[in-house]
């Protein structure tokens, strides 16, 4: 079993390397701020859309699914039309607690398999999840009644 160093690295370091990975491969990213987060998302979703040809999925946690589309729809982003690839299902925006944890839990490993079916089925080359966790501390952390 080959061992993962933790890297810190720039957003650019960060983007190469998660596009030289075989698909299946999982990374965990660390983020100093959100201005970090939007750049490294938005910069990733256009080229998994564009270049890459792939579907993609992302629960954001910190932020709502609508600040998502207003950071994916801003002028530097040309090749994202976010309402475009929302309606063709190639861009998928859903927020990680309602995926994660409200009603669409139960089905959310189907809804997966299913987004990988329909990227093959439309001759995508693949499917890319950026799955924000703190969903999970957030669910875990006790409060008060």
């Amino acid at each position: 079993m080959m061992e993962n160093p933790v890297m810190n690295c720039h957003v650019n370091d960060a983007l190469e390397l998660i596009n030289q990975a075989e698909y299946g491969t999982h990374y965990m990213i660390i983020y100093p701020d959100l201005d970090t987060l939007r750049e490294l998302y938005s910069d990733y979703i256009g080229k998994q859309i564009k270049e890459n040809n792939e579907i993609v999925l992302i629960n954001p946690f910190y932020e709502t699914a609508d600040s998502v589309r207003q950071v994916l729809s801003k002028k530097n982003n040309p090749e994202i039309d976010v309402s475009k690839h929302e309606k063709e299902k190639v861009l998928i925006i859903a927020d990680s607690l309602e995926r994660y944890f409200g009603d669409q839990q139960q089905d959310d490993k189907s809804f997966k398999m299913n987004l990988v079916n329909y990227a093959k089925q439309i001759g995508k080359n693949g499917l890319s999840i950026l799955g924000d966790m703190g969903a999970y501390p957030h669910k875990s952390v006790q409060r008060p009644c």
